[in-house]
């Protein structure tokens, strides 16, 4: 029972481990390519090398980070085609949840949730602030999500399409990108509140398709560690 105890403790404090990483790494605290070092992660996350490692591996399997044998971890870079490629996964997905979100009868407290993340991108884009813009985006994806009940759609979208790839042309929006992305976004907004199904599903994936074809204008990046 001892022995189940603690390696139920280590499992948990990697995953806690997982999960400050993971924030850290949506809130653009490192960039693509980026070399991780064990050791100062060890000291941030104060936890040992072996937990570290562990921490890494999970993020690797996820699609955060990738492991170039002999060289280390990186962040990963993903290929204009790998990401347009995602962001097809990511129209019939996320055009599924908003159906289904869409298709309940939500709680007070989801319409809540729904609405507080879209007032999020109300005022980001009242102050023209890009990168606010982006992180409401994200967490608004997330609720629309979640607002699906579907465990198997959250899993596809987090394993599939890491959520780190929503953040990129979202930051390169200007003041008329902003404008014109918070009413796509509001226009599903409104499909779900009004129990739209059909609306909320063509009005999510349009809103994705215009997130692709910005990804589609943008240079390629560079293979890490050239």
């Amino acid at each position: 029972m001892a022995k189940d105890g603690g390696l139920h403790a280590g499992r948990r404090e990697t995953d806690n481990a997982a999960d400050r990483l993971r924030t850290r790494l949506l809130d653009g605290e490192f960039t693509f390519g980026q070399r991780l070092a064990e050791t100062r992660l060890a000291q941030e996350l104060g936890i040992g090398r072996g937990r570290v490692r562990e921490t890494l591996r999970q993020l690797v399997g996820e699609g955060f980070l990738e492991s170039i044998p002999n060289r280390g971890v990186f962040v990963r870079e993903y290929s204009r085609s790998e990401l347009l490629a995602m962001y097809r996964v990511r129209e019939v997905l996320e055009g599924l949840a908003a159906r289904m979100a869409a298709e309940r009868v939500l709680s007070p407290a989801e319409i809540g949730q729904l609405e507080h993340a879209q007032e999020t991108l109300n005022g980001a884009r009242q102050t023209r602030d890009a990168e606010r813009f982006a992180r409401g985006a994200a967490a608004w994806h997330t609720v629309v999500g979640r607002l699906s009940h579907s465990s198997s759609i959250s899993d596809l979208m987090h394993h599939v399409c890491p959520p780190l790839m929503h953040l990129p042309p979202l930051l390169a929006l200007n003041a008329a990108g902003i404008d014109r992305s918070c009413r796509d976004v509001g226009l599903v907004t409104s499909a779900i509140l009004g129990n739209a199904p059909d609306a909320a599903e063509a009005a999510m994936r349009a809103h994705v398709r215009s997130d692709a074809a910005r990804i589609a204008m943008l240079p390629e990046p560079a293979t890490t560690g050239v």
